[in-house]
């Protein structure tokens, strides 16, 4: 839709956009933000939400974990490493140890400018 707007001469000044499912390319990221404001979400039906887009990203898809609903770690013994999921809630969907949905990522700890990076949630 964004791009069809860019180049159909269409002003979408002040839009914001939530997107959510699968990690959104930073291609795709940029032709949203050519237009408006982007608020990408990422969540597993088995784990629920997973975390949100931070606001001063320093890679396209950089997200907060919701820390406060899971753990995250990273697994080191396999050739392509995936995310490990332990639920930290009785109200997650399932209960989880540990668990690899397959979805891959880079745990990094860094201070942004992000207001999600000291939301209380």
């Amino acid at each position: 839709m964004c791009q069809a707007a860019l180049q159909a001469g269409i002003e979408l000044t002040g839009a914001q956009f939530t997107i959510a499912g699968e990690p959104c390319s930073g291609t795709r990221l940029e032709f949203i933000r050519q237009t408006g404001t982007v608020f990408p979400k990422y969540g597993i039906m088995e784990t629920g939400p997973v975390g949100y887009g931070c606001l001063d990203p320093a890679a396209s898809d950089a997200l907060h974990l919701l820390d406060d609903l899971h753990a995250g770690g990273v697994s080191s013994t396999e050739l392509q490493p995936s995310i490990l999921f332990t639920s930290l809630r009785l109200s997650a969907p399932l209960v989880l140890l540990n668990v690899s949905m397959g979805d891959q990522a880079e745990l990094v700890k860094r201070q942004c400018q992000c207001p999600l990076e000291n939301s209380d949630g």
